[in-house]
C-alpha cells in the first residue's frame, strides 16, 4: 500500500518503493497515516515498523523507529511530536508512545493491559487533551469499549472515564467537545461530552452509527454546518446531514460508504454506489453532486445493485439476480444459487460492488448474501441474538433463505452452494451438512472452535465464549458446533487457507481437511504461502476466483 497526493485529477505517489504503508494492529489493522501539515503526512510502515515523514513533493524527509509488535492510530501530538498506539502483546499490553521529530527520542505517556483504539488529540497552547477507547482483553469493543480522556501531559497521562450509556466508538474532538457514538436503547447513536464530564446523547439519529467489525471505519465528517455522519440499516449506508429539525438523509448517498472525512463544505469518501467498484469520491454541499476522484485502471461492467429482501420468517438477505446473456425470459431453466455468508460474525452483508459477485451473476448464478442473526445494522438485540447460539441460529437462518427461494421457484434446488470466510466459513461448512446444499466453499474457516479459543490471537481470545459459552464448562457445546467433531459432514468442499494466518491457525484447517478425506468427502484444498487472515495478493485472489468457478462448474 502506498501514500498518494491528489491534485485535481492528478494522482502522484509520494511514498517510496520498498515501504509498505499500513498497520497490523490487532491483526486487522487500523488507520496508518495522518496529516501533519498542508504538505506533510506521518505514515506507518507495516513491514519495517517505522514512521515516515512524507512531503507531498520531496517524498520521505524523515524516518523513525517504532516501539511494539504492531502500531496504529498516528496523530499529531504537538508542533514537533507525533503519537501512536503500540501493541506489545498480551504480557506487556498497550502504550501511547510520543516521538520527538527533532531528535527521534520516544517516550511512553500511558500504559495499559487493555486493548486501545481511536487515539485523538485536541492541541491547545494551554496543553489541550487526549482521548482514546479502551476495553479489556477477552472482550469485544462493541460490547465493552469505554472512552477515556486526559489532559495532554509531557510525561504521564492521567485519564478520566467518559460515562456513556453503553460501549463507545468513533471518537474525535470538535469545538471543545469530545464526540463519538455510544450504544443506547438498542442502537449506536452520537454523543458529545464536555471537559467537565457532561454527556449528551442524540437518540434522534436514525439507524446504527457504528460500522462493522473490530475497530470500525471513520463514519463522521466535520463540516462547516456541523458533523455529517453515516447511518447503517439493513446492509445499506446513508449519509446523514445535521438539520435544524433533526437529521436529514442525503438522497444521493452511496449504498456502501466505507469511510468518510471532510472540511468546509466538502466530504471525501471511499464509497460504492453498488453499480461500480469502491472509489475515492467527493461531495460538495452546495453543488449537491458526487464526483469520482480515483482513476479506474480496469474496465468493470456496470452492475445492478443488490436488493434487500426478507424471508417469511423475517431473515434479511441481499439478493443479486443472474445477468448471463443466455438467461432471457421466458426461461425454463432456473439459476443455481450461491449463498454468501459474511464473516465476523459481527458484520453485515453490504451492497457494495464486489467483483466476485459480479463474476458469478454474469456466469448465470443468483446470489443471496445473508444477514443472519448476529449481524450488525439491525440493533443490539439482533446482534446479540447469536450469543449462545453460534453454529445453530446462523445455520438455521441461512437454510431458511435457501428454503424461501426454493419454495418460490426462483432457483434450481439441485445447484445450491454456500460460501464464506472465517466465521462465515464455519457456518458454510455446517450448512453444507444439509442435503439441500451441493457443496461448500470456505476460506480460512473456523473448524475447531475449542482449539481456536486457546490458539487464536489476543484480541479475539474471549469472542467464542460470548458466542458459544463460558469455559471451563462449555467444552461439549464448543465441540458440538465445530465442523471437526460433527457426525455429519459436507459431501463436497473447496477450502482456502493462508499459512501465515494469525487468527485461524493453518494447522487446525489442515487437520479438518485430513479428517474429511479420511471420511470419504470430496475435498479440494489450497494453502497460500505468506497469506494471512484475508488474502491480500492479487494473484492469490485471482486464483481463488478461478478455482471457485471450476468447483461450481464441476
Amino acid at each position: 500500500m502506498h501514500l498518494w497526493r491528489v491534485a485535481g485529477s492528478t494522482w502522484t505517489r509520494v511514498s517510496p518503493d520498498g515501504r509498505k504503508i499500513g498497520s497490523s494492529l490487532y491483526s486487522y489493522g487500523s488507520p496508518a497515516w495522518t496529516v501533519w501539515s498542508s504538505k506533510k503526512a506521518i505514515a506507518l510502515t507495516v513491514d519495517r515498523r517505522t514512521a515516515l515523514v512524507v512531503h507531498c513533493r520531496k517524498g520521505v524527509v524523515g524516518e523513525f523507529p517504532l516501539d511494539g509488535e504492531a502500531q496504529g492510530y498516528p496523530v499529531r501530538w504537538s508542533d514537533h511530536e507525533f503519537a501512536y498506539i503500540a501493541d506489545f502483546g498480551p504480557r506487556r499490553g498497550r502504550s501511547i508512545v510520543v516521538v520527538d521529530l527533532t531528535n527521534g527520542l520516544s517516550r511512553h505517556v500511558y500504559d495499559t493491559p487493555h486493548l486501545m483504539s481511536d487515539l485523538c488529540v485536541r492541541r491547545r497552547r494551554d496543553g489541550g487533551e487526549v482521548a482514546w477507547l479502551e476495553w479489556p482483553s477477552g472482550t469485544m469493543p462493541w460490547d465493552s469499549a469505554r472512552a477515556l480522556r486526559a489532559p495532554r501531559a509531557y510525561l504521564r497521562l492521567v485519564p478520566n472515564p467518559v460515562i456513556t450509556p453503553g460501549a463507545a466508538a468513533g471518537l474525535f474532538f470538535r469545538d471543545g467537545l469530545l464526540h463519538g457514538v455510544t450504544e443506547t436503547n438498542d442502537r449506536f447513536v452520537p454523543f458529545s461530552a464536555t471537559a467537565e464530564g457532561a454527556v449528551t446523547v442524540d437518540e434522534s439519529f436514525p439507524g446504527e452509527g457504528r460500522s462493522d467489525w473490530f475497530l470500525g471505519w471513520r463514519w463522521h465528517a466535520p463540516l462547516a454546518d456541523g458533523t455529517w455522519r453515516v447511518s447503517l440499516s439493513a446492509s445499506t449506508t446513508t449519509l446523514m446531514a445535521p438539520g435544524r429539525e433533526g437529521w436529514v438523509a442525503l438522497d444521493s448517498s452511496p449504498v456502501a460508504l466505507r469511510e468518510i472525512d471532510g472540511a468546509g463544505n466538502r466530504i471525501v469518501a471511499l464509497a460504492s454506489d453498488g453499480h461500480s467498484p469502491a472509489a475515492l469520491v467527493t461531495y460538495r454541499v452546495g453543488a449537491k453532486k458526487w464526483k469520482q476522484r480515483s482513476p479506474m485502471t480496469t474496465e468493470f461492467p456496470v452492475a445492478e445493485v443488490g436488493e434487500v429482501r426478507r424471508t417469511t420468517t423475517d431473515v434479511p438477505f441481499v439478493y443479486y439476480e443472474p445477468h448471463h446473456d443466455a438467461l432471457v425470459p421466458p426461461l425454463d431453466e432456473r439459476p443455481g444459487l450461491i449463498v454468501h455468508i459474511h464473516g465476523g460474525p459481527t458484520a453485515y452483508a453490504g451492497r457494495d460492488y464486489r467483483y466476485d459477485f459480479q463474476h458469478f451473476v454474469r456466469s448465470g448464478w443468483a446470489i443471496a448474501s445473508v444477514d443472519y442473526r448476529g449481524s450488525t445494522g439491525y440493533g443490539a438485540r439482533y446482534r446479540q441474538s447469536l450469543y449462545g447460539a453460534y453454529g445453530e441460529a446462523d445455520v438455521r437462518d441461512v437454510l431458511e433463505v435457501i428454503e424461501f427461494l426454493t419454495a418460490r421457484s426462483e432457483i434450481d434446488p439441485t445447484r445450491v452452494f454456500v460460501r464464506g470466510g472465517s466465521s462465515g466459513g464455519m457456518t458454510a461448512l455446517l450448512c453444507a451438512e444439509d442435503v439441500r446444499v451441493a457443496g461448500a466453499i470456505a476460506a480460512y474457516p473456523v473448524t475447531d472452535a475449542l482449539a481456536l479459543h486457546y490458539d487464536t490471537h489476543e484480541p479475539e481470545s474471549g469472542y467464542l465464549e460470548d458466542l458459544i459459552g463460558r469455559l471451563p464448562g462449555a467444552e461439549e457445546k464448543f465441540r458440538s458446533v465445530s465442523p471437526q467433531f460433527r457426525d455429519h459432514y459436507p459431501r463436497r468442499v473447496l477450502i482456502f487457507q493462508g499459512d501465515a494466518d494469525p487468527v485461524v491457525p493453518a494447522s487446525l484447517v489442515r487437520h479438518y481437511v485430513d479428517s474429511l478425506i479420511a471420511r470419504g468427502a470430496s475435498v479440494s484444498y489450497r494453502e497460500f504461502e505468506g497469506e494471512g487472515h484475508g488474502f491480500r495478493s492479487t494473484a492469490t485472489n485471482d486464483e481463488v476466483l478461478r478455482r471457485e468457478i471450476e468447483f461450481l462448474r464441476s
